[in-house]
């Protein structure tokens, strides 16, 4: 069976229908996302109605935008308990003050009185993070993020997905597919067997499902946590094990180290069939809508459960009309300006830059 791996969208309509125009092209008989269909692009609608109508169920994981899109929602409920119990412990802290301090200012010097203020400022605010957690926790968010990758979320992806939203809440159906979507099991790894071989569905990881960062290239602590999760499912099963991610927006193909070496990390050349001959592979597709390989096209693979083979393709669309789209609707203009210049992360290693450089044609 051909079955084509699309992850990380992100409301880039125009990314998607020149992939699916190719997909189809090439014979796909199935489709698998790996999460992230809105949030940094202008379009939410094509991407979530894709997934409705054409994508089954089992097919496809919840990505962090998801997520973060989730934690939006109840946000106003979130912000309203915090409030009250804020309050409430603002006049615990008054009360406190009126009362002991003017005794303690009788026995204490200023200085002494001072940092019994400052002790109470602090103990108070420990109990407001505890508040916090626990109003967090009943909103159901921690199922899903935790508090503490809630508050890494950068800027831009807060201020597109506000923009998303108000865009989806002229197709309600369609905000309400989203939001019912939601869910801790919809973050969960898939597993799927196919021709002997299993195949698992995550977002970005097998321990961290949704905002864990997997490159081809070092430091390898994170390829072989999940290499080792592989050797162990693979163990207990008998079959080969094949772990498709996102997330990065870099394509990625890795196969365990030998001999105690270091990971083998493919430079993978758009076009070319690799063999999945190993019995553990961590496989990136790339990003349909937002690339970060020094290239403006699409990406997005193709995998041949019978011979056990993928392809990686670039997929050419109109990228400028997206980022005309972009600024159009009031998006962050750096998110514009990455489609125009979908360069790779900072710390990449000089040799992956020179790799991606050539294989950008």
């Amino acid at each position: 069976m051909k079955i084509a791996i699309l992850s990380d969208i992100h409301a880039n309509h125009l990314a998607l229908e020149a992939v699916l125009e190719d997909a189809s092209q090439r014979g796909v008989q199935r489709y698998w996302f790996l999460g992230d269909a809105i949030g940094y692009g202008p379009d939410p609608f094509g991407p979530l109605q894709w997934l409705q109508d054409t994508v089954a169920a089992e097919d496809w994981v919840l990505g962090n935008h998801e997520a973060i899109f989730g934690v939006t929602e109840t946000i106003p409920a979130l912000a309203e308990t915090l409030e009250l119990e804020q309050e409430t412990l603002l006049a615990i802290l008054r009360y406190e003050g009126e009362k002991a301090i003017p005794e303690k200012r009788q026995k204490q010097s200023p200085q002494a009185a001072f940092a019994a203020s400052l002790d109470m400022a602090e103990d108070c605010l420990v109990e407001l993070t505890k508040h916090i957690r626990r109003a967090w926790d009943a909103n159901g968010n921690r199922q899903i993020l935790s508090i503490e990758q809630w508050a890494a979320v950068n800027g831009q992806a807060k201020k597109s997905l506000q923009i998303n939203r108000e865009a989806l809440s002229l197709k309600p159906e369609l905000l309400s597919f989203c939001i019912k979507e939601i869910t801790p099991q919809r973050a969960a790894p898939h597993c799927h067997h196919l021709d002997g071989v299993n195949y698992i569905l995550v977002h970005s990881g097998q321990t961290n499902h949704l905002t864990r960062y997997i490159y081809p290239w070092p430091p390898d602590g994170y390829k072989e946590t999940e290499f080792n999760l592989l050797s162990k499912i693979a163990a207990e099963s008998g079959f080969p094990q094949v772990q498709c991610f996102g997330h990065t927006h870099v394509p990625a193909l890795v196969f365990p180290p030998l001999n105690g070496e270091n990971v083998n990390s493919v430079k993978i050349i758009p076009e070319k069939e690799y063999q999945l001959k190993d019995n553990l592979v961590l496989l990136n597709p790339g990003s349909v809508g937002q690339p970060r390989h020094q290239c403006q096209k699409a990406a997005y693979a193709i995998l041949d459960t019978e011979e056990r083979t993928v392809i990686f393709l670039r997929v050419p669309y109109n990228w400028e009309e997206a980022r005309r789209r972009l600024l159009a609707r009031n998006y962050p203009e750096s998110l514009a300006h990455r489609l125009k210049n979908p360069s790779l992360p900072s710390d990449t290693p000089a040799e992956w830059h020179k790799h991606f450089r050539q294989v950008c044609t």
